[in-house]
């Protein structure tokens, strides 16, 4: 039963005290008392009775049981508060009782109140050892339930009575405890927060997704169930889903199902979101590479990974590292080797793979690869595909991880059972990661082929032991070939088509026989042996290029009949409907290595060789199939490729051209429709390649004599790229060695005037270097190149160029536009310039000889219309008289200065008068742009300066033209192009404060050179806009005044007379001084402006110099740009 509700009285709260400690006793511990000494607690039934009595009253029947209902009539008494019903009571006597309780126990409690701790602890020893502790205890016990029964004395509200009635269970339930649960703190986590006034959650970047890693909306987060798993003790724990930020957290829970569960669920967000391209996750894609959370899944990935033991937790970290590193996106699986590519992938959103510490992971790495069926094969093959992408970031990279690739093959390709077994086959993947290193670094490929790993995968080469019709063999296959094509670009592991020639001899019957299946895997597999072929054909040329030395001669291969194997291949090509393109080439590649080596090691240049294999060719119908590829490229249609080869087998026949339907008939410039191709031509290296080919077939043939034939030979040597080293030094040496007093007479007289026996060709070790700076370790050519295999550290294409602690971007492909000038910078720096350096012993011109050189090779390139950028050729003409100022290295002529020089000075100024306004030279013999340079000066001397401004060499430019100049004209008009007004005010305050300079500048208006095209537009830059640096202006007037400028120098005249016109006649714009308050910036300048103003008008007017008052005051007058 309930009893009445009571409140408890409120009392004031005391203050708090300090605690004290207990008082010691004698013995250290608390006082022990005998349960003898202790009085007799009652039986439980005797105090069940006492409670009873206590509670109804002894002797007293209880008048109602029942609970009066509360009902609108109440009244407000200012009595003594009554709960329950009322009962009757006998007047004054229990009063006063109640009066008398009152008062001791308030005094009982100020008693209390006013004792000391220690006070109060002797009061209850001494009353526990009066009565012992139950006494105690029941004390406590009964004022603690007579508290609770206390109603707070005051006012109360009394109700009229009414009829009472028995209440119920579920009656007193619904009355009093209507929404009361039974622990309701335990339940607060699950109480409603407030719901996001947003529509959606995108607004506010509160995503949250399921786990499967789809957004959800604001409607789902509400309002999904909690059966579904999306909700969770979190910042919101009614919302479904998770953030990311929760993701993040609980992926390092150590709760290790929670842990996989949000680490999978990251992967999935990553691979939605992140890499994915749909609309709705610009958005969170934003936000992810804000928090940088590809970042953090790797790190999340790679700590599971070293430190987790769990299968699952293993399989799951690979899986996001996977994915945070972009994996989803990645293309590695062509057949030739991609560059290396150090930034992160899928567009820069995924985590660069530099950032997972390869070091740190070896040891976990290798261990979890070489424990048989320890991770499921799904995680192997993620697993080994990091590896791969992380093979082709760099080759330091890639020389940490190979360690791996020793153990990994041997558990999961050489260890496994062959033939092939069910659910025990070998991996692909392990052997493309050998593929993948071996590309990367020549370190790589070398301590492969020391480790015997390339001779014990030949077993997956032999045909007898394939399975029939099984596509798994024929890949094993596949990469092994490729692995040895790889190989041979380095000339290592040649020696194998010497000692293992029965297996390749099988293997090309197996070739040649499965050609017509039309196969893809049999094709690529053809394709592939014929590279192999193409590869070890070329390391036989000269065997002092391979390693080790002699591994492969040509006296070993050449009864090998790979010549007769190519020969059979494309005749089958040829006579299908439809031949395969790639095997058509790769065989025509095997004839070009052969016929080259045939030209090297055969008797008379193999001649004999080369006439049976053109008689075959003849017979075979090559050309019509090549003219049909011409025909279809020229339609727009594909073909470059087998084009590429075609030119290229034809340039090694070396044959001349003959009546049409021989093979001999070449593509030629003398051809309109081959003019139509090499313009239609992509610029990439494909169709470098093919422009090449054609070119220099031209050159050769001699075809090529005029200027516009020769112009794209300049302009693509310019474009080469690295790995097409071979082409543009082949293409370089074919230009140096043209005769160009028959090409271009009118420049004859500069040639002779070179004075050296070599003429131009005396550049060729400088421009090589520029070319090729580092002959010991280069990208693998495009082609291979027997002269190149020993130096070839890497088969992949460098990153991007970058420049070195200088800020100078460093030698090599592609060149820099103004390459002519690559001399003149080894002779600026010849106190440690490699390019003098590595020059042969018997190489010994002069200064002066290389400095003629350069300036007549340049001027030959512009003739044939060469297009170089003004403000570059401007940058490279101030770097001959900056020799000047070069000391040590080369030994000059005796000549005071080297722009004396009659050839020199000539070249100098014919370069310079073909960009003056008015020189009136055609425009194929005047470099220009189409529009004014971007940075002009500054922009183009960055690749060479580096870091050094153009500023500080400009100034060395100035003081170099005080001292040793004496006024020459052609030095005078290099430095006035950084006098325009595009140029900041510091230029022309150094040509402006040195009278020494001012007195030798006499340059008319129509000699001074433009850095852009345009006449009169062009020119007007060097006046307008106005200027208006104080410090300038005050120059140009000390300048006329003093007579440091004078009428008879018509530019620099010009120059200062308009700007101080133009400074006098603007008004003062009220620029008063003012005695007080404040002024702006603006506001202070005009003031300052206007008194310089006044001062510079008084000092020019109140001058004797007739001419300058005359030229001031004149009215009216003709633009100085328009004079010409």
């Amino acid at each position: 039963m309930l009893g009445n509700i009571v409140e408890r009285s409120s009392e004031a709260p005391r203050p708090p005290t300090a605690p004290r400690a207990p008082t010691e006793s004698t013995s250290g511990f608390p006082t022990i008392v005998h349960r003898s000494q202790k009085p007799k607690r009652p039986s439980a039934f005797a105090a069940a009775s006492a409670r009873q009595a206590r509670d109804t009253g002894v002797g007293r029947a209880v008048e109602s049981t029942d609970i009066p209902k509360i009902t609108a009539s109440a009244v407000v008494s200012d009595g003594p508060a009554q709960a329950g019903p009322s009962k009757p009571r006998s007047g004054g006597k229990e009063a006063e009782y109640a009066r008398m309780q009152q008062e001791i126990g308030d005094e009982n409690r100020r008693k209390v109140e006013e004792m000391t701790f220690e006070e109060r602890e002797e009061e209850v020893k001494d009353l526990e050892e009066r009565f012992g502790s139950s006494v105690l205890l029941a004390l406590r016990k009964r004022a603690e339930k007579r508290a609770g029964k206390a109603i707070e004395e005051g006012k109360s509200v009394r109700f009229d009575a009414t009829a009472t009635s028995p209440l119920g269970d579920a009656d007193l339930k619904s009355t009093y405890f209507p929404n009361t649960a039974a622990e309701p703190d335990k339940l607060a986590w699950m109480s409603s927060s407030p719901i996001p006034a947003t529509s959606s959650s995108a607004n506010n970047g509160h995503f949250r997704f399921d786990l499967s890693g789809r957004l959800l909306s604001s409607s789902q987060q509400a309002d999904l169930p909690t059966h579904l798993g999306l909700h969770h003790h979190g910042d919101q724990p009614d919302m479904a889903g998770y953030t990311l930020g929760e993701i993040l957290h609980l992926c390092r829970s150590t709760v290790p199902a929670q842990r996989v569960g949000m680490m999978g669920l990251l992967a999935k967000v990553i691979g939605v979101h992140v890499l994915g391209d749909e609309r709705e996750s610009e958005e969170v894609r934003r936000i992810c590479e804000e928090e940088r959370v590809c970042e953090k899944a790797v790190s999340l990935a790679v700590d599971a990974l070293y430190g987790g033991r769990s299968v699952t937790l293993l399989q799951t970290s690979i899986e996001l590292l996977y994915t945070a590193l972009g994996g989803p996106s990645w293309t590695l699986n062509e057949t030739g080797p991609l560059a290396f590519l150090p930034g992160p992938d899928a567009g820069g959103r995924a985590a660069p793979v530099s950032s997972v510490p390869f070091e740190e992971l070896l040891s976990r790495i290798s261990e979890l690869l070489i424990t048989p069926d320890y991770l499921p094969s799904i995680s192997i093959h993620h697993l080994t595909l990091i590896l791969r992408r992380a093979s082709t970031s760099s080759r330091e990279t890639a020389e940490t991880i190979l360690p791996l690739l020793p153990p990994l093959l041997q558990t999961h390709v050489i260890r496994r059972p062959w033939p092939l077994q069910p659910g025990k086959a070998p991996l692909l993947e392990p052997l493309r990661l050998m593929r993948d290193l071996i590309a990367s670094s020549r370190l790589c490929a070398t301590e492969i082929v020391d480790a015997e790993l390339p001779g014990s995968l030949l077993r997956f080469c032999v045909v007898s032991t394939w399975p029939e019709e099984d596509p798994l063999g024929i890949e094993l296959c596949i990469e092994v070939v490729r692995i040895f094509g790889s190989l041979a670009r380095y000339g290592l592991a040649a020696g194998t088509a010497r000692t293992a020639h029965d297996m390749w001899a099988v293997q090309g019957e197996h070739v040649r026989s499965c050609l017509g299946s039309g196969d893809a895997q049999e094709v690529d597999l053809a394709a592939a042996y014929l590279a192999l072929l193409e590869g070890w054909t070329t390391c036989a040329i000269d065997p002092h290029r391979t390693t080790p030395e002699h591994d492969l001669t040509w006296t070993q291969i050449s009864g090998l009949g790979w010549a007769e194997e190519a020969l059979d291949v494309l005749e089958k090509e040829v006579q299908k409907p439809r031949a395969e393109t790639g095997v058509l080439r790769a065989a025509i590649d095997v004839l070009v290595a052969w016929l080259t080596g045939l030209g090297i090691n055969g008797v008379k240049g193999g001649e004999e060789e080369k006439e049976a294999i053109r008689a075959r060719l003849e017979e075979s119908g090559l050309q019509a199939e090549l003219w049909s590829i011409l025909k279809s490229r020229r339609e727009g249609k594909t073909g470059d490729q087998l084009l590429l080869s075609a030119l290229r087998l034809q340039g090694a026949l070396a044959l001349a051209p003959t009546e049409e339907g021989q093979f001999a008939a070449r593509f030629t410039l003398d051809n309109p429709e081959d003019h139509e191709l090499l313009a239609n031509l992509k610029p990439d290296g494909l169709g470098r390649s093919i422009q090449y080919e054609l070119l220099r077939s031209s050159i050769l043939l001699g075809s090529a004599r005029g200027r516009s034939e020769l112009q794209p030979a300049f302009s693509l040597l310019a474009s080469f790229g690295p790995g097409e080293e071979p082409l543009a030094l082949d293409l370089l040496d074919d230009l140096l060695k043209l005769d160009w007093l028959v090409t271009v007479p009118e420049l004859a007289s500069a040639v002779k005037g070179i004075g050296h026996a070599d003429s131009i060709t005396l550049l060729r070790p400088l421009l090589q270097h520029a070319i090729l700076p580092d002959v010991t370790n280069i990208t693998a050519p495009t082609h291979i190149h027997h002269l190149y295999l020993k130096a070839t550290g890497t088969l992949r294409g460098p990153a991007p160029p970058s420049s070195d602690e200088t800020g100078r971007l460093p030698p090599g492909l592609p060149l820099r536009p103004e390459w002519f000038f690559h001399p003149i910078d080894e002779l600026l720096h010849s106190a440690d310039s490699a390019a003098l350096q590595q020059a042969p012993a018997d190489w010994t011109p002069s200064e002066l000889e290389i400095v003629r050189s350069t300036l007549v090779f340049l001027r030959l390139a512009l003739a044939c219309g060469y297009r170089l950028d003004r403000s570059a050729l401007l940058f490279g003409m101030m770097k001959v008289y900056m020799l000047e100022h070069q000391t040590g290295g080369m030994v000059n002529t005796g000549e005071s200065e080297l722009f004396r020089d009659d050839v020199v000075k000539e070249c100098l100024g014919n370069l310079l008068s073909g960009m003056t306004v008015g020189s009136g030279a055609s425009p194929s013999s005047i470099p220009s742009s189409a529009s004014a340079p971007r940075g002009g000066l500054e922009t183009a001397s960055t690749s060479f300066l580096g870091l050094e401004p153009f500023y500080q060499f400009y100034t060395d430019l100035v003081a170099l033209f005080e001292n040793a100049s004496f006024g020459d004209s052609t030095f005078a008009q290099i430095l006035l192009p950084p006098l325009s007004m595009r140029y900041p005010s510091d230029y022309r305050k150094v040509i402006w404060s040195n009278p020494n300079v001012l007195r030798l500048l006499r340059t008319s208006v129509k000699n001074v050179p433009l850095e852009s095209p345009g006449g009169e537009d062009a020119l007007r830059a060097l006046y307008e806009p106005v200027e208006n640096d104080p410090e300038v202006l005050s120059a140009y007037g000390q300048a006329v005044v003093r007579g440091w400028v004078k009428p008879n120098q018509e530019f620099m005249w010009g120059v200062a007379i308009y700007h101080l016109r133009a400074f006098f006649a603007q008004p003062d714009g009220g620029g008063q001084v003012e005695t007080g308050g404040d002024k702006t910036v603006e506001q202070e300048k005009e003031v300052a402006l206007a008194r310089l103003r006044k001062g510079l008008r008084d000092a020019v007017m109140g001058s004797r110099n007739e001419a300058v008052i005359q030229a001031l005051t004149k009215e009216g007058g003709v633009k100085p740009w328009s004079v010409v």
